[in-house]
């Protein structure tokens, strides 16, 4: 049983209206006392195999969208790279060499790897100190550890911090293959990695593919997630729910990403000016001008530039569409049917912006359904890099929905359904 109040009123203000707290929607849903008392029906959840409609159904899907939507994307693109190599060629083809570049910590920081699932993942920790709790946080693309830097440093005095460069990014292990970048590989990384450090759960903090990757390890690792922020990546029932005409305009990157070897020739062309375009000039990138420093996208263009880096990180779009048509791996199948069902009895904030032009707002209508504790604000005035873009409002957020969320509330609501 769930309780909910969606509230019109956000902070007191209106929504529609620009308010201080630059939150323009809020949702919050509770668990009513005796759900709290349920136990765990994640072992629970079986999936049977798929039927031979449903086989058929998802090879069909996917030689569909490639040959009706994606190839023509390929051939636009492929023409726009000839466009380039021909009329700008000296631009098309620039490349620095970043690799002897060093960059400076934002505070006091630790470096380190641990090993998990037979590859070494970078990882970047403060706070160290005996009883803390963990705070692990998954970046997104195309981004690396350092994306988190200023909600380290806002919460290490109260947790162990740890961000890391997910398999294929940074300074991590780059396997070769699509198969390797799954996203029951992935979330199995992300419980590795509690384990690995030494702790049985953690605060898992996630934004944009690295949000993909802490839905599923809540769904598959409950016992490792204790608190779940997820920012900038709706809930994976919610999306496909609220899939619409502009949200697929919105995805064309997607089955971009699907064509073997262009997306990464383009994605390196000009010196990386993908990189810049994401985070300085484009569309995409913060409305607040001071988020994201020159050096910081030179910093971002050195992990993506690695030998490796840009087709790792792409195949984590490769891999994805494959599980959503031709291929869905059974953990994959029984990960979403624990989400659809909505068995996620751990407290979830969602952080969304309103002015995200990868992933729309409509994209998180109705999320209450699948989450039975969820704490959700659209931000206004704010990109799809959000805790970047609004580092300030992120961190307040983030502090008051622990501060509801801690021990002492848990003990007093189980006291009253007791």
């Amino acid at each position: 049983m769930i309780t909910h109040r969606a509230s019109r009123h956000v902070l007191g203000h209106k929504v529609g209206t620009r308010c201080p707290s630059r939150v323009c929607f809020s949702v919050r849903a509770t668990p009513s006392p005796a759900a709290l008392l349920m136990p765990q029906l994640h072992d629970t959840v079986e999936v049977p195999p798929r039927t031979l409609p449903q086989i058929v159904g998802g090879w069909l899907k996917y030689y569909t969208l490639i040959t009706f939507v994606a190839v023509p994307i390929w051939a636009y693109q492929g023409f726009l790279a000839l466009l380039g190599v021909t009329l700008g060629r000296k631009i098309f083809f620039a490349k620095t060499d970043r690799s002897a570049m060093t960059f400076k910590d934002p505070f006091d920081l630790e470096h380190g790897f641990v090993t998990v699932n037979g590859i070494r993942l970078h990882t970047v920790s403060a706070g160290k100190g005996k009883g803390k709790p963990l705070m692990l946080f998954l970046h997104g693309f195309p981004e690396l550890w350092f994306s988190w830097r200023r909600q380290m440093q806002q919460f290490r005095e109260d947790y162990e911090v740890v961000a890391v460069d997910m398999r294929g990014f940074g300074e991590s292990d780059k396997p070769e293959g699509r198969e390797h970048y799954t996203i029951p590989t992935l979330a199995s990384d992300a419980a590795a990695i509690v384990r690995a450090l030494g702790h049985e759960k953690c605060v898992l903090v996630a934004h944009d593919w690295g949000g993909m990757v802490a839905w599923h390890t809540a769904a598959l690792y409950p016992e490792v997630v204790e608190r779940l922020i997820v920012m900038a990546l709706p809930h994976p029932t919610a999306w496909q729910d609220n899939m619409d005409l502009d949200q697929f305009r919105r995805s064309w990157y997607m089955l971009f990403f699907q064509a073997p070897k262009l997306p990464e020739f383009l994605a390196l062309a000009a010196d990386v000016a993908f990189i810049s375009s994401a985070f300085r000039t484009g569309p995409v990138a913060p409305r607040n001008k001071d988020a994201v420093s020159d050096e910081d996208v030179e910093r971002y263009k050195q992990g993506f530039a690695r030998p490796g880096a840009a087709t790792a990180t792409i195949n984590y779009y490769r891999a994805f569409f494959d599980s959503e048509t031709r291929s869905p791996q059974p953990e994959y199948r029984r990960s979403h049917e624990i989400l659809r069902r909505g068995l996620l009895k751990m407290p979830v904030l969602m952080l969304y912006a309103a002015n995200d032009t990868a992933l729309g707002p409509q994209l998180v209508r109705g999320t209450e359904k699948y989450v039975p504790d969820l704490e959700l604000h659209v931000l206004e005035d704010c990109s799809h890099w959000v805790q970047q873009d609004q580092p300030e409002l992120v961190q307040q957020l983030m502090r008051g929905f622990l501060e509801r969320t801690g021990k002492g509330s848990k003990q007093q609501t189980l006291a009253q359904a007791a």
